[in-house]
């Protein structure tokens, strides 16, 4: 028994460091909100292919996973393609002797293989042998253009036989061939640029030629392509504004991925077995959904001094197969194949359960990862619509504010508000009602029989005569007849420095309110962050500068108030914000999104009520005509802005001194002590 269980032992250990699993040298990120967090290790490198069979890559460009199964390489420095095993064991050459500079390639269903040839111009066709059958040279059809290159350097082919075909140069887009005759058939998914009026009037003089020939005018060459098994294409574009697109059979992108989420420096893309695409710059790998969500982000930034597995130094082309990610790289040739983990495989299955309809059975998945990791976003949408869709409307609630997915806690918010209303409305009109009628009576007892509310009067009286109060108070009397309050402002002494500051104190209250406490659809900050100095300081320079500004101006402009007066009327302008602020931030609590009007409405009357006061408290002080209080406060934004950017001017030139004096400091201290 010893004997069987040290062999069983020794198998097994065996088996455990034959397994080509090798420590992860990068980091996954993964979105949450509108940022980038840490998440588990998404792939792990498997296996790390630098030879196929006896032979060695010499600066590979591209690499596909044909309908068969096995692996095809555009060995291009080597001028052939290779096809081997996904585990790297070598099968064919094919092309060796007649291609010139292969830069892409594609195995078809029928078997036949397509190479895209820089140099040669032509996309070569061999057969499932390797023998060639066909070459492929530039259309000459009229619509293709005189002055359009035919450089191929990818191709894919869809299952009626057509042809894509990228070329470089050729900024049209991607090249469209009928599939037995080679026809042009026009161009598809084009990239495009914003024409300026400086493009149009050169477009207007220079010639085709000429127009080619200058840089920042035309569109980005697309870099890559992938096609998925309902023939949708998939194109990324080196430097252009949307890096990654989706093309539908119009040749229109349907991700739609926001700017933030889709990069410009994207040179590979491939397509998964569930729909997920996977896109690569030369050293990072993006995941994304079918419908162009991001799931993990992964890799290195700059070289690596020391080389180590799944390190990416200049990938070229990425593929997949049986869920694994083969990686080309054309600095390191070789193939580093990543395989998913455990929580990758968790997510996969719960997108798989969820898009097919189960979502009971995709809960299972998206709870597990929650708790492994309650920042990934997508496990609390998911969660959330499975928990929506289930009637679990308060579960639903927490979990796509956990998962940031705001349309959807809006909805699930209007039907927990549509049951409360439902079970409470008729409750609360009964005690408005009430409270109503109670008034009313206490109002009648008071004038006729008992005067009960002389308390409040007495009370109300004595506040009034506190000075500093009824000063603040005063502020009101702007909304309803802004030139009483300046001739009082100017002629009665209703201003003071206390009144006006605390005026600034309640609007920065209001402030912070509106930022941190408004409700999770209309919040501009990630909830947990605070920064109230912060804001404190940003009120005060934003109230502060521009009434200086204008003292400033109204001081060469004959204006005839004091700098108190002049900041006095400004803050009691700031009226229509005491009193709808506060209504504003109730409103972000109760409302969705379906009705952000009321919101935007009511901020737009704020805002507007308040700078027709704070002008009419600078016409009306200085006593200023119409036409003169425009020009002076036109004016007064003028000096204000020209201060801050000097303000800003002078706060980078200080920095850069106080870094020039400390890095002066650093190297004399090193030079005279020695470390």
């Amino acid at each position: 028994m010893k004997r069987k269980g040290l062999f069983v032992i020794a198998v097994l250990m065996v088996i455990v460091m034959s397994t080509p699993v090798f420590a992860v040298p990068y980091n996954t990120f993964t979105r949450s909100g509108g940022s980038f967090v840490l998440t588990q290790t998404a792939y792990e490198t498997y296996l790390v292919i630098s030879h196929i069979g006896d032979y060695t890559l010499n600066s590979p460009s591209d690499m596909r996973i044909g309908s068969d199964g096995l692996l095809y390489i555009v060995d291009t420095g080597n001028r052939r393609v290779l096809v081997a095993t996904p585990r790297g064991e070598w099968v064919r050459t094919i092309g060796e002797g007649i291609l010139q500079t292969p830069r892409g390639v594609f195995r078809a269903d029928d078997g036949l293989v397509y190479v895209a040839d820089q140099d040669a111009a032509k996309v070569f066709v061999f057969d499932e042998n390797g023998e060639l059958i066909r070459e492929i040279g530039r259309p000459d059809h009229p619509l293709f253009g005189t002055m359009a290159g035919f450089a191929p350097l990818k191709v894919v082919v869809d299952q009626r036989g057509n042809l894509y075909i990228t070329s470089q140069g050729n900024t049209n887009g991607i090249i469209q061939l009928a599939a037995d005759t080679a026809e042009f058939l026009g161009y598809f998914g084009a990239n495009i640029t914003n024409v300026t009026w400086f493009t149009a009037l050169r477009r207007m003089f220079y010639t085709e030629e000429q127009m080619v020939r200058l840089s920042g005018i035309n569109p980005v060459t697309v870099s890559n392509m992938a096609i998925d098994s309902r023939g949708l294409i998939y194109s990324v574009s080196l430097g252009d504004d949307v890096g990654l697109k989706k093309l539908n059979v119009a040749g229109r992108d349907i991700l739609n991925i926001p700017p933030e989420w889709n990069w410009n420096q994207f040179i590979a893309v491939a397509v998964g077995e569930n729909g997920n695409i996977f896109a690569a710059s030369r050293q990072w790998i993006y995941e994304y959904t079918s419908e162009g969500e991001l799931l993990f982000a992964f890799g290195v930034s700059g070289l690596s001094p020391q080389q180590r597995i799944g390190h990416f130094h200049a990938i070229s082309a990425i593929a997949v197969y049986n869920s694994n990610l083969l990686v080309l790289d054309e600095m390191l040739n070789n193939i580093t194949v990543l395989a998913p983990t455990e929580f990758t495989n968790d997510v996969h299955r719960a997108f798989v359960l969820f898009n097919d309809g189960q979502y009971t059975e995709s809960k299972t998945y998206w709870t597990n990862i929650m708790q492994m990791n309650s920042m990934f976003s997508y496990a609390g949408i998911g969660l959330g619509e499975a928990h929506f869709r289930g009637g679990d409307f308060d579960l639903a609630l927490q979990a796509f504010r956990r998962g940031y997915y705001w349309q959807g806690y809006s909805d699930t918010f209007w039907e927990l508000r549509s049951d409360w209303m439902r079970d409470h409305l008729a409750a609360i009109i009964i005690w408005v009602f009430a409270l109503l009628v109670a008034w009313s009576v206490i109002k009648q007892v008071d004038r006729r029989f008992v005067p009960v509310l002389k308390p409040l009067r007495a009370a109300k009286s004595k506040m009034g005569e506190i000075k500093l109060l009824s000063t603040c108070v005063f502020a009101f009397k702007n909304i309803t007849n802004p030139a009483e309050t300046a001739y009082s402002i100017k002629y009665e002494g209703k201003a003071s420095y206390r009144a006006s500051f605390i005026l600034l104190f309640i609007f920065y209250v209001l402030y912070v309110l509106e930022r941190y406490f408004s409700g999770f659809l209309f919040r501009t900050i990630a909830e947990g962050q605070y920064d109230l100095i912060g804001d404190a300081a940003l009120i005060l320079a934003v109230v502060s500068l521009p009434v200086i500004c204008c003292y400033l101006v109204t001081t060469i402009t004959d204006g005839e108030a004091s700098f108190k007066q002049l900041f006095s009327g400004i803050m009691y302008a700031f009226a229509p914000l005491f009193i709808l602020k506060p209504i504003v931030i109730i409103m972000t609590n109760v409302l969705t999104l379906n009705e952000a009007f009321f919101i935007t409405f009511t901020n737009t009357i704020a805002y507007s009520w308040t700078a027709i006061l704070i002008f009419l408290a600078i016409k009306n002080i200085n006593d200023y005509t119409f036409p003169k209080a425009i020009r002076t406060v036109l004016l007064a934004i003028f000096v204000t802005v020209v201060t801050a950017l000097l303000i800003f001017i002078m706060y980078v030139l200080i920095m850069q001194v106080a870094d020039f004096g400390t890095s002066v400091t650093r190297e004399a201290v090193f030079r005279i002590v020695g470390f």
